[in-house]
């Protein structure tokens, strides 16, 4: 009888602890997200099916042959890098001394931050086919685009994408005996320099990183508070928004009024924001989805880091590069980032072309997936539905927001976008269809962190009467992000409208001498609006 070795090579398969892992936590991602629905059972994890599909596909291309299909995806790496360089660098000639900050060239990104991990996951893969690449076609045309992408994603001023690069050609360095004994050599030297460049990198933005230092602070709390199975799948900034309010209401007096603001520490307050994203893929997925999944998540990481730096495949790098970008940022909701990440975890075998088709592995897959896939919604549907979402984001973009109101009438269905659900939700405010505008932005506190919910909220029980309700709700606004200056406004006027003499002066007092994050016109007008009603006193 043939060994079971033999028989995985007959059948081509050639499976690695990457490969279990990658199974076991698309397991628990999907199983995961069975409870965690929006309207009409679209499920936000849903691209977990086909990364798995992706991930077999690629897995049984680089069984049979790792070369070509390496030479494959490279080359259609090397279009997408000189299509967005081309874009960035018109972008950065065209603001160049108009435009500050990372908005200066982003190509088709949302922002300069994945800009620059594109370009920086890139560059790793360049360099690493050319220091093992030995015609001179391929390696002088990579080794110019590294340069190019490397000095466009230093002008993204993303200390992440910096980071990141740096980090995945420091071990492509390691390979080299002489670099490594040098490192050996001079160790101490090495320590003291990391440690300056990361004391500079910090002070350098300063805020940004304390905002981030803040967020992970209330990321720890929300994993250890949030059980093994997390918040729920795509529910992050709700989550975020509910603990943030905590974190800041536990340093607030316990007297009359509960708004010492003075109490809550400067240095936390000033940089306090309402976020989308974690800014940490690992942290992410131990709040949303529990610790178990960050565990699973961290693991892959490493063993695909390890399977591929032993194999000396130079996908390694860019698997360094995105993994370490993912500690700073959200490369993972970038579609085409994520995907590299996949292609750079499906290359973790010995980089040689075995025997047999791959007819092994791709059973053992489908075997796992099947029975998974078809107990959920389909990919096809759930595209369906986020097209119905978007067009019902482009009705309000486009229109009046009551003509797109006496248009539905009722809850649009599809409603899952949050810009989509405050604009409806005001808008009903401004109707005077409280109540309905209420249902709808409790919807929305559930999966933002934007304390604005809860301001139009707080108006909508303003409105009915329910003073102590609308209180509640304007407080909770502020403990959201007790940096902005509107939601004591909001209570100032609440108090004013009651009739509440001493409330209304102590926090038209607070008011006056409130610092919020951002000085504008708006927070200035705000003012002068609360010292007029002050005078009539």
């Amino acid at each position: 009888m043939s060994s079971i070795k033999e028989i995985g090579k007959e059948w081509g398969i050639h499976l690695t602890v990457v490969d279990g892992l990658v199974v076991l936590m698309s397991i628990v991602l999907i199983y995961a997200s069975v409870d965690c629905t929006w309207n009409n059972g679209f499920r936000p994890f849903v691209m977990v099916e086909p990364l798995l599909i992706a991930y077999c596909v690629l897995r049984i291309l680089f069984n049979l042959n790792h070369k070509w299909t390496s030479y494959l995806l490279l080359l259609v790496i090397v279009v997408f890098c000189v299509r967005e360089m081309y874009l960035g660098y018109c972008q950065l000639f065209q603001n160049l001394g108009k435009v500050r900050g990372q908005e200066i060239c982003k190509g088709s990104f949302s922002n300069s931050g994945p800009m620059g991990c594109f370009l920086s996951v890139c560059a790793s893969l360049f360099i690493a086919v050319c220091t093992g690449e030995s015609k001179r076609i391929i390696r002088i045309p990579l080794a110019v685009l590294a340069v190019s992408a490397s000095i466009l994603m230093a002008c993204t001023l993303s200390r992440a994408s910096v980071l990141s690069f740096a980090v995945s050609m420091l071990l492509l360095l390691m390979k080299r005996d002489d670099f490594s004994a040098f490192i050996r050599k001079n160790w101490g030297y090495l320590i003291l320099a990391v440690s300056l460049l990361g004391t500079g990198a910090y002070f350098f933005k300063k805020p940004s990183a304390d905002g981030r230092l803040l967020m992970a602070r209330i990321n720890m709390r929300m994993i250890s508070e949030g059980g093994l199975t997390g918040t729920g799948l795509g529910i992050y900034g709700g989550a975020y928004g509910e603990a943030q309010a905590h974190f800041f209401a536990e340093y607030l007096d316990n007297g009359s009024d509960g708004m010492d603001i003075d109490r809550i520490p400067e240095n936390l307050r000033r940089v306090a924001d309402c976020p989308s994203n974690a800014f940490n893929e690992y942290l992410k997925m131990g709040v949303e989805s529990g610790p178990i999944a960050m565990i699973l998540l961290v693991g892959l990481v490493v063993a695909g880091i390890i399977c591929t730096y032993r194999s000396d495949i130079c996908w390694c790098y860019p698997l360094i590069t995105v993994s370490v970008f993912a500690c700073f940022s959200y490369p993972f909701e970038i579609g085409v980032l994520l995907l590299m990440f996949v292609i750079c975890l499906a290359s973790n075998d010995s980089g040689k072309s075995i025997g047999g088709t791959g007819i092994g592995f791709f059973l053992l897959m489908t075997a796992v997936l099947i029975p998974i896939y078809r107990s959920h919604i389909s990919v096809i549907d759930s595209m369906n539905f986020r097209f119905r979402a978007s067009g019902i984001k482009g009705l309000f973009e486009n229109r009046p927001n009551r003509y797109a109101i006496l248009g539905y009438g009722s809850l649009p269905d599809g409603l899952y976008d949050e810009k989509v659900i405050f604009e409806y939700g005001q808008s009903l405010n401004e109707c005077g269809n409280y109540t309905m505008s209420d249902s709808l932005l409790t919807i929305g506190t559930s999966i933002s962190s934007d304390p604005m919910f809860w301001n139009v909220m707080g108006n909508n029980s303003l409105m009915q009467g329910k003073y102590r309700e609308a209180e509640y709700r304007y407080k909770h606004a502020f403990y959201m992000v007790p940096n902005r200056l509107y939601p004591l406004y909001l209570m100032a006027k609440l108090y004013y409208t009651e009739g509440d003499t001493a409330r209304f002066l102590n926090m038209a007092d607070k008011i006056e001498s409130f610092v919020p994050k951002v000085e504008s016109v708006q927070t200035e007008r705000l003012r002068s609006e609360i010292r007029e009603l002050k005078s009539e006193y």
